[in-house]
C-alpha cells in the first residue's frame, strides 16, 4: 500500500489519525486517574508506551499489504536484531555494574575484559549487512561471476521493501546501543522505532534517541485545528509533486530510455533534464508526505531535503539533498574512518568511500557504482579548490558532528565566500551544479552503462542532425499531454494551433523548474503560510486532481531502495 493510493487516503490514514488522538487521549485519562488514585502509573511512561504500541500494530498492518513475503523478511530482521539488542544491552548492563560494584580494580578489569559487547556489536552489523547483500546483490554478484567465468548462474530472489531503509535503522541502533548513547530500550520502543511507516518507505534514517523525542511529543499533542491544516497542507503538496508532476515527467523519461537508439539531441537532453525533476519530485514528495502524516499527530520528521537544486556546487548539494542518509554515513562510516584528521589524501579517499558506498547502498549495479564515483571525485575535487580539507573536527555536542561531511548543519550563511563562489556568479554556478547532476542522474536511471553513455552521446550529436538538430520527436511531446491540462487547453485557441501539444509540454517542464529552482520547498512553504480560504480551496483542488491522477499506473523510485 502506498502513500499515493486509494486505500491509503481514504481508509488507513483517516482511521491511523483518529485512532492515534483516541488512544492518546483514553491512555492519558487511565494514567491520570491511576496517578490520583495513588497508583505508581505515570504520564510519561504510560502514555507514550501506549502510542508507541498502536503505531506498531499500524504499521505491522501497513507493511503486510506488500505481501508475506516482504514482511516475512522484515520479521527475520526484527527478530535478528532484537536478540542481539537483548545480549548487548545485557552485557553493557553488567559492565556497568561491575564498574559500580566494590571489588578491587583488578579484578574489574578483568572481569571487564570478558565484555562480548563489541564481538556482539560485530555480529550484528554482519547479520544485517548479510541480510541485504543475500536480497539485494546477490542476483548482481551473480552476474559478475558470469561474467567472470563463463557460468550461466541464474538467482531470482524477491527485493524486500525498504530493506536498506530499515537496514541502515538496525545498524544506527546497534551502534548507538554499543557506545552507550541509547540507555532505555524496550522491546515496544524498538519495534516503533524500526516499523513507523511515516518514514520506513522513504527515510528520513532518524537516530533512535530522536525518534523517541518524536514519540513523547505525539503522546503529549493536543488536537490543534491550525497545526493539522498545515500538516494536510504538507501531505497534499507532498503528494501532488508525486503524482501531478513526477508521475507525468516518468511517461516522458520512460519514453526516452526505451528509445535510446532513435533519440534526437534535445530528445536526450530533454529526458535527462526530465528525469532530474522526476527523482526529485517523486523522492520529496513522499518524505513531505510522510512528515505530514507525522506532523496530523503532532509528530515532525526531520526535513530530509532542503531545494537540492538550487545547490551552487556538490558539496552544497550534498548539504541539501537526502540529508539523512549523508548524516548516517557522516556519523557511522566517515567519522570511524578518520574522517579530515588524518591528512588530505586520506581524507579524500574517505570521501570517495563513502560517496561509493552510497552508491551501492541505491541499487545492485555498476550504473550506481558510476554515479556515486561521479560525485565523489567532484566533491573531492570541489573541497580541494574550496580549502575544506583541513582538519576542523569537533563536537560541540554528543549528537552533533561538525565535520568536513556534516550535512544537517551546513553553516553556509556563517562561512565566508571561496574564491570559486566569487569567481562564478550564483545563478551560473546553479546551472553548472545541475548539469552534472542531471548527467550522473543519467547513470542512475539507465539499465547498462552502456544504456547511459549512448543517451548522453545522443546529447552530443548535433552535427548528425544539422538544423534538425532542435527537434523534438512527436512522441515524447504526446507523453506531456496529461488530460486534466489538455481539457483546459481544449477551451483556448491554443488547442486549435500545432504548437498546442508543445507549449503543454514546456510548461509542465517550467512548472517543475520554478518549484526546483526558485519557490520554496514544501516545508518552508507550509511553515510560513496558515491554512485560510483560498489556501484550503487550492489543496483541495490539487487533492482531487492526486486522487484522479491514481488511476493511472504509478511507481515510487525509491521503493525499491
Amino acid at each position: 500500500m502506498l502513500f499515493n493510493s486509494y486505500a491509503f487516503v481514504f481508509a488507513f490514514l483517516p482511521l491511523f489519525v483518529a485512532g492515534f488522538y483516541t488512544v492518546s487521549h483514553v491512555t492519558k485519562s487511565y494514567c491520570l486517574q491511576n496517578k490520583a488514585d495513588g497508583l505508581t502509573y505515570e504520564k510519561p511512561a504510560c502514555v507514550p508506551n501506549a502510542v508507541e504500541l498502536y503505531c506498531v500494530i499500524f504499521s505491522f498492518i501497513f507493511f503486510a499489504f506488500f505481501g508475506v513475503k516482504v514482511l516475512g523478511v522484515f520479521v527475520i530482521s526484527l527478530v535478528w536484531n532484537g536478540i542481539v539488542l537483548y545480549l548487548l544491552k545485557s552485557d553493557i548492563n553488567t559492565k556497568a555494574k561491575i564498574e559500580a560494584s566494590d571489588i578491587s580494580v583488578s579484578t574489574k578489569n578483568q572481569n571487564i575484559s570478558y565484555s562480548k559487547s563489541k564481538p556482539l556489536l560485530i555480529i550484528g552489523i554482519c547479520g544485517n549487512v548479510a541480510l541485504l547483500l543475500f536480497f539485494k546483490y546477490a542476483g548482481f554478484f551473480a552476474e559478475i561471476i558470469n561474467t567472470l567465468s563463463g557460468s550461466s548462474i541464474t538467482v531470482s530472489i524477491l527485493l524486500p521493501i525498504a530493506i536498506s531503509f530499515y537496514t541502515f535503522s538496525q545498524i544506527s541502533l546497534l551502534v548507538d546501543v554499543f557506545r552507550g548513547e541509547v540507555t532505555e530500550l524496550s522491546i515496544v520502543d524498538y519495534l516503533a522505532y524500526i516499523t513507523f511507516f511515516p518514514k520506513i518507505l522513504q527515510g528520513p534514517i532518524v537516530r533512535y534517541n530522536d525518534m523517541k523525542d518524536h514519540f513523547i511529543k505525539g503522546a503529549e499533542h493536543k488536537w490543534d485545528t491550525e497545526n493539522f491544516m498545515q500538516a494536510v497542507m504538507l501531505f497534499v503538496l507532498g503528494l501532488s509533486k508525486k503524482v501531478i508532476i513526477a508521475d507525468t515527467l516518468a511517461i516522458a523519461v520512460d519514453y526516452g530510455y526505451g528509445s535510446l537508439n532513435t533519440l534526437t539531441p534535445m530528445d536526450a537532453i530533454l529526458t535527462a533534464i526530465c528525469y532530474s525533476f522526476q527523482i526529485y519530485f517523486d523522492f520529496s514528495g513522499y518524505c513531505d508526505m510522510g512528515r505530514g502524516i507525522c506532523k496530523m499527530v503532532g509528530m515532525d520528521l526531520p526535513v530530509n531535503f532542503e531545494s537540492p537544486y538550487k545547490a551552487r556546487n556538490i558539496d552544497d548539494f550534498w548539504k541539501r539533498w537526502h540529508m539523512s542518509l549523508t548524516a548516517f554515513f557522516t556519523r557511522y562510516v566517515y567519522i570511524p574512518l578518520g574522517g579530515n584528521r588524518k591528512g588530505k589524501v586520506r581524507t579524500y579517499i574517505n570521501f570517495m568511500i563513502i560517496f561509493i558506498l552510497s552508491g551501492f547502498w541505491h541499487g545492485a549495479g555498476f550504473t550506481f557504482i558510476v554515479w556515486g564515483a561521479m560525485h565523489g571525485l567532484l566533491y573531492v575535487v570541489t573541497r580541494a579548490i574550496s580549502g575544506k580539507s583541513k582538519n576542523t573536527s569537533k563536537t560541540t555536542s554528543s549528537d552533533q558532528v561538525v565535520d568536513s561531511m556534516s550535512t544537517i548543519k551546513s553553516n553556509k550563511d556563517t562561512v565566508g565566500k571561496t574564491k570559486a563562489q566569487k569567481l562564478i556568479p550564483y545563478p551560473i554556478a546553479l546551472v553548472l551544479t545541475f548539469i552534472f547532476v542531471s548527467i550522473a542522474w543519467v547513470f542512475f536511471r539507465a539499465e547498462t552503462v552502456q544504456d547511459a553513455a549512448i543517451l548522453i552521446s545522443a546529447m552530443t550529436r548535433f552535427k548528425d542532425y544539422g538544423a534538425a538538430a532542435l527537434m523534438i520527436s512527436p512522441d515524447f511531446i504526446k507523453c506531456f499531454q496529461i488530460d486534466e491540462l489538455w481539457y483546459i487547453f481544449k477551451i483556448t485557441p491554443i488547442a486549435n494551433t500545432p504548437w498546442g501539444p508543445k507549449i503543454c509540454m514546456w510548461l509542465i517542464i517550467l512548472i517543475s523548474a520554478v518549484f526546483a529552482f526558485i519557490t520554496p520547498n514544501a516545508a518552508k512553504l507550509t511553515e510560513k503560510h496558515k491554512v485560510n480560504t483560498s489556501g484550503a480551496v487550492a489543496l483541495a483542488v490539487l487533492l482531487v486532481w492526486s486522487i484522479i491522477k491514481f488511476a493511472n499506473v504509478s511507481t515510487y523510485i525509491y521503493l525499491g531502495f
